[in-house]
């Protein structure tokens, strides 16, 4: 007698991570995988990392908005800064800036640091090079072009600001400092 024929189900699934310490994806007889979501328990879904191109089109950067932070916890400090300082309203970090605020989850969460750090380095590049006006960094203590040698602010947003855009340092402890490190040649109102 021959064994009946069963149609061939197959389950359709995005990538998942596979990288070491990640679930397994096991398909079953009846072609239902248990995680069909295709992340993992984190929440995880493996993408390759955006071009320039992609993260200029994923941020809305109007004139005169742009607030840069270079320091640890600082996040949060500016946070505090644009919701406390009247010079700062209106002004948002670049995780204020997405046209969708879920685009960024795929890198800004990536189990691998390094991943993470790429991503965030393009995406700063992306936001310098938008930047238009006035903008405003957030460091730690010190004076006119003094900071961290070799962080983004140095290496990806500072370089990668147009000759126009004005630049004020900000303090994070002292709401009255201010202090113009790049005057730019032209100021869009």
């Amino acid at each position: 007698m021959k064994k009946p024929t069963e149609p061939l189900v197959v389950a359709v699934i995005d990538p998942v991570d596979v990288t070491s310490g990640s679930p397994s994806v096991t398909i079953t007889n009846n072609g239902n995988a248990p995680n069909t979501d295709a992340t993992n328990p984190t929440g995880y879904v493996s993408r390759s990392l955006p071009t320039l191109n992609e993260c200029l089109a994923e941020i809305n950067v109007l004139p005169n908005t742009s607030i840069f932070y270079s320091g640890p916890g600082y996040h949060l400090k500016v946070a505090e800064a644009v919701e406390n300082r009247s010079y700062l309203k209106g002004y948002r970090p670049l995780t204020g800036l997405w046209r969708d605020p879920t685009w960024p989850d795929s890198w800004q969460f990536h189990p691998e640091k390094t991943e993470q750090k790429k991503f965030w380095e393009v995406c700063s590049q992306a936001l310098a090079l938008a930047t238009k006006g006035t903008a405003y960094v957030m460091l730690p203590r010190g004076k006119g072009t003094e900071w961290k040698k070799g962080s983004i602010w140095d290496r990806m947003e500072w370089p990668n600001l147009a000759p126009g855009v004005r630049v004020i340092r900000i303090d994070p402890d002292d709401p009255e400092y201010q202090e113009v490190i790049k005057e730019g040649d032209c100021l869009v109102e």
